[in-house]
C-alpha cells in the first residue's frame, strides 16, 4: 500500500514539476488574432514628407508685449513684467 502511495505521489510531483498541471499543452498560435484595419486618411504615402518653412523673420515682428487683462505665461510676455500666475492674466506691476 506505501509503495501505491509513494508512486502515486511520485507522478503527482512528475506532473508538477513539468507544469502540464497549470499551463496545459502549448500551442505557438497568436495572442491576438484582430486584423488592423487603416483608413485611408491615416495612410501616409509620402513617407519622405518635408515640413512646411517658417518664415521666422515674420513671427518675431509680430511679437508684441500683452496689456493688462490679456492672456500670458511668463513674466515678459506683458508689457508690465508682471503675469498673475493662477490667472494667467497681465497685472499691473506695482503691487
Amino acid at each position: 500500500m506505501s509503495r501505491v502511495i509513494l508512486s502515486l505521489c511520485l507522478c503527482v510531483v512528475f506532473a508538477c514539476v513539468n507544469a502540464e498541471l497549470i499551463k496545459g499543452v502549448i500551442d505557438n498560435k497568436p495572442v491576438f488574432t484582430k486584423k488592423a484595419v487603416l483608413l485611408e486618411d491615416e495612410v501616409d504615402t509620402n513617407e519622405l514628407r518635408v515640413p512646411p518653412e517658417v518664415d521666422s523673420a515674420n513671427v518675431f515682428a509680430n511679437e508684441r508685449c500683452a496689456q493688462i487683462g490679456e492672456f500670458c505665461t511668463y513674466h515678459s510676455d506683458c508689457c508690465t513684467n508682471a503675469c498673475l500666475g493662477y490667472m494667467k492674466k497681465c497685472v499691473s506691476g506695482s503691487g
